[in-house]
C-alpha cells in the first residue's frame, strides 16, 4: 500500500512547515487526490489514521477533495468531466482532448491554530 508511505512524507513535510512557523497547533489538513493520481482516498484516510494514532497529530482533522477526471476539447473548447476509459469530449464527441484535471495528489491547505498575542 503505497498510501502509507505517502502518508509518512506527507507528515514530514507538516512537520518541516510547522517548524518553520514555530510550532503553532494544526486544527485540519485538506488534502487533494485526483481520480487519476493512482491515490485511493480510502487506502490513504486508513494510512493517515494508522500513522497518526497515539501521537500529537492524532486529533488533526483530515480532508479529502477529490478530483474529478476532466478534459480539455481541442476542437469546441468545452471542459467535461468523464471516466476511462471514454477519452473523448461530452459535448461534441471529439478524441482531440488533453486532460485538464485529475492527476493532483497534493497538499491542498492546512488549518492552523491562532496564536493568542
Amino acid at each position: 500500500m503505497h498510501e502509507l508511505s505517502l502518508v509518512e512524507s506527507m507528515m514530514k513535510e507538516l512537520d518541516l512547515f510547522l517548524e518553520k512557523e514555530g510550532r503553532p497547533g494544526l486544527i485540519s489538513i485538506k488534502v487533494a487526490i485526483g481520480r487519476l493520481s493512482g491515490v485511493d482516498p480510502e487506502c490513504f484516510k486508513f494510512a493517515y489514521e494508522a500513522v497518526v494514532k497515539d501521537t500529537e497529530m492524532e486529533k488533526v482533522k483530515l480532508l479529502i477533495e477529490e478530483i474529478p477526471f476532466e478534459i480539455l476539447c481541442g476542437d469546441c473548447t468545452a471542459k467535461t468531466k468523464t471516466d476511462l476509459p471514454f477519452m473523448k469530449c461530452g459535448k461534441c464527441g471529439s478524441k482531440n482532448v488533453s486532460l485538464v484535471s485529475g492527476r493532483e495528489f497534493m497538499i491542498r491547505e492546512v488549518e492552523l491554530e491562532r496564536s493568542e498575542q
